[in-house]
């Protein structure tokens, strides 16, 4: 999702430190860029984490999926799985 979110908004901002499970996120850290703020979203908000997204990602099935056509970055691929294998998401309420 950070891939997406990243070139989304040209490099300004994305969500990090999801915690939690399947059916519930909490605590996110939203990173942006300092020509939108310096504490614009508090402690959070590291620098360096939005300089080096693009050379430290790395690239995991769903940023490989050709619906999204994102331009790779400069980590290497992670995960199992071909990029044009389907993504199926299960959840069990009961």
């Amino acid at each position: 999702m950070q891939h997406i979110q990243y070139i989304k908004t040209k490099g300004s901002a994305y969500v990090s430190d999801y915690q939690g499970t399947t059916l519930l996120l909490t605590d996110p850290q939203i990173l942006t860029h300092l020509d939108i703020g310096h504490d614009l979203f508090c402690k959070g908000n590291l620098e360096k984490a939005i300089k080096l997204f693009e050379e430290e990602h790395v690239c995991n099935r769903f940023c490989k999926w050709p619906g999204f056509n994102l331009p790779p970055f400069g980590g290497s691929f992670k995960g199992k799985g071909k990029a044009s294998d389907p993504v199926v998401v299960s959840l069990d309420l009961e």
